[in-house]
């Protein structure tokens, strides 16, 4: 479509206990005009201060073990003015209860190691979600 406004890139914050694990995720993401990394924290108190700071649309919070408390995390960023999507990474492994990540606020999971391919799908996913909920807020 000619003439049209160039989309947005939606900005994503990542967090996770495990520095090579994030900083693997943020090199998948690397280079990609849809999305654009705005952030990279290390526990959920970062991650908290960095969203209210940085507005991210999605936060990708990965739930190796390590520093972060994932479900203290997504509960500090759905409290946020404008909460961004929280989608969560983990492995078959992780001992996390969905019912309650899910009430904590997160959107979506993701099994680790995600292809970047894997990556970007559910990234468009929970952009999808982004864009409506932003066109339910604005009345379009």
């Amino acid at each position: 479509m000619s003439g049209a406004a160039p989309e947005k890139p939606i900005r994503i914050l990542l967090a996770g206990g495990q520095k090579l694990l994030v900083k693997a995720l943020e090199a998948r993401l690397e280079g990609s005009t849809r999305f654009d990394v705005v952030g990279v924290a290390f526990d959920a108190e970062e991650a908290a201060r960095q969203a209210e700071s940085l507005s991210p649309d999605v936060v990708l919070l990965d739930a190796a073990p390590g520093e972060l408390d994932v479900l203290d995390a997504a509960r500090r960023l759905s409290h946020e003015e404008q909460p961004p999507k929280v989608l969560i990474l983990t492995d078959e492994d992780t001992e996390l209860d969905a019912v309650e990540a899910h009430r904590a606020g997160a959107v979506a999971f993701l099994r680790r190691p995600p292809s970047a391919g894997e990556l970007i799908e559910t990234l468009e996913l929970v952009t999808a979600l982004v864009v409506d909920t932003a066109q339910a807020r604005s009345g379009s």
